[in-house]
C-alpha cells in the first residue's frame, strides 16, 4: 500500500510542524514543505504530491490564493486552502496548556 503524498505550505514553521506531526500520526506522507508561493510553485514539479494544504496569508510576493491557481493550472493537484487564522487558531487550542483531554 502506498501513502499519499500531502505538501504543506504554511510560512510558520511550528504550525507546518504541527500539522506534519499530525498526518504522519495518520499515516501520510508529508515529502515536502514550502513557506512561500514561489518555493511552493517551484517545488511542487519535484515533489508530486497528490494533495496541497495551502495558507491563504504566506511570505513572499505570492498569497496562497494565487500560489494555488498557478499550481492548478500548470498540474492536476488538488489544493485545499486553509485560512491562515484558522490553523494557527488550531494549533493553539491543540496545544493549550488549558486543554482537557479527556478519554
Amino acid at each position: 500500500m502506498t501513502k499519499e503524498r500531502i505538501m504543506i505550505v504554511e510560512d510558520e514553521k511550528i504550525v507546518a510542524l504541527d500539522i506534519k506531526d499530525s498526518l504522519e500520526h495518520f499515516g501520510y506522507s508529508v515529502p515536502c514543505m514550502a513557506s512561500s508561493g514561489e518555493e511552493a510553485i517551484r517545488s511542487v514539479n519535484e515533489c508530486k504530491p497528490d494533495l496541497i494544504l495551502m495558507d491563504i496569508v504566506l511570505k513572499g510576493k505570492i498569497d496562497g490564493i494565487d500560489a494555488a491557481r498557478a499550481i492548478h493550472k500548470n498540474c492536476d493537484i488538488p489544493v485545499s486552502i486553509s485560512p491562515h487564522t484558522q490553523m494557527k487558531k488550531h494549533y493553539k487550542e491543540q496545544n493549550s496548556p488549558n486543554r482537557l483531554d479527556i478519554s
